[in-house]
């Protein structure tokens, strides 16, 4: 199950749960725009605890831009900064952050002999 992460209208949004790494597209970020946009495009852009920036592509749909956050993303613990933007012919019509703190998920195999 997806845990649904909503940006609110302030520019900067703290979350309030962090994100485990090594979780599998267990995270989807929202924003509302308030009206259908065509043609739009959501741009996320990621930057991770080690500096990295991750930038992908979500989809807007009846008004609302949706992304399911990829893995590596939040695979580094730390802080984490979601930058979303939605674009039109290039122009940025809303954009917003999200601060994430990233914790270690656990690591080895499950069910492995020791």
């Amino acid at each position: 199950m997806k845990r649904k992460i909503t940006a609110k209208n302030q520019y900067t949004t703290y979350a309030n749960h962090p994100l485990v790494s090594g979780d599998v597209r267990a995270y989807e970020i929202c924003l509302d725009l308030g009206e259908d946009v065509v043609e739009a495009e959501f741009k996320v852009t990621a930057i991770r605890a080690d500096g990295k920036v991750i930038e992908d592509i979500g989809k807007v749909q009846s008004g609302i831009a949706t992304y399911t956050m990829a893995a590596n993303m939040y695979s580094v613990p730390g802080e984490l900064t979601v930058r979303l933007a939605v674009l039109h012919d290039s122009s940025v019509l809303t954009d917003r952050e999200i601060v994430f703190q990233v914790l270690e998920g656990a690591t080895g195999t499950v069910g492995a002999e020791t």
